[in-house]
């Protein structure tokens, strides 16, 4: 069993599996359009734990204000990820203040621009966030350690984390 991970490499699990019909091949994160008797895809609902992030940082908030640093919208589990998020908030607090910011690069940059997702997590604590998401692959990760760096300076602020090791 040969497994891939992320959507990124769909097209080259759906040709590996076709050209090795002997070997089985799970293809994570990845809708397969294609039926091959030896791929299956694994695929998650992002809007679910999106919901559930949301939920807390809504509970978590002291300040009213919570924000989602987030990978490119031309992904649909990232855009699955934040209208979980901003529903899971809204019905916790349907008065919440939500700062949602999708990376404006390309798949090439989106996903790896961790300087991009700190300097956006600290625009949203500079505007009274106190709850951060990060769902962005590395990008998200920037925006988790520079509200980390935040929370070490002394200011009660959390962040929620997805996709990658934390």
């Amino acid at each position: 069993v040969i497994v891939t991970v992320g959507f990124a490499l769909g097209d080259a699990t759906i040709e590996a599996a076709t050209n090795n019909p002997d070997i089985n091949f799970i293809g994570v994160d990845q809708f397969q359009v294609e039926t091959l008797p030896n791929l299956t895809g694994l695929v998650f609902h992002e809007d679910q734990s999106g919901y559930l992030a949301g939920a807390l940082a809504a509970h978590l908030s002291e300040t009213g204000t919570i924000a989602a640093v987030l990978g490119t919208d031309l992904v649909p589990p990232v855009v699955a990820f934040n209208e979980g998020y901003l529903a899971g908030a809204a019905a916790v607090n349907p008065d919440i203040n939500i700062i949602s910011t999708y990376h404006p690069g390309g798949l090439d940059v989106a996903f790896v621009d961790p300087e991009w997702g700190a300097a956006t997590a600290r625009q949203a604590l500079d505007q009274g966030a106190d709850v951060v998401f990060g769902a962005g692959g590395i990008t998200g990760n920037g925006a988790l350690q520079e509200v980390a760096a935040a929370a070490d300076a002394g200011n009660t602020v959390f962040c929620i984390g997805v996709d990658t090791d934390q």
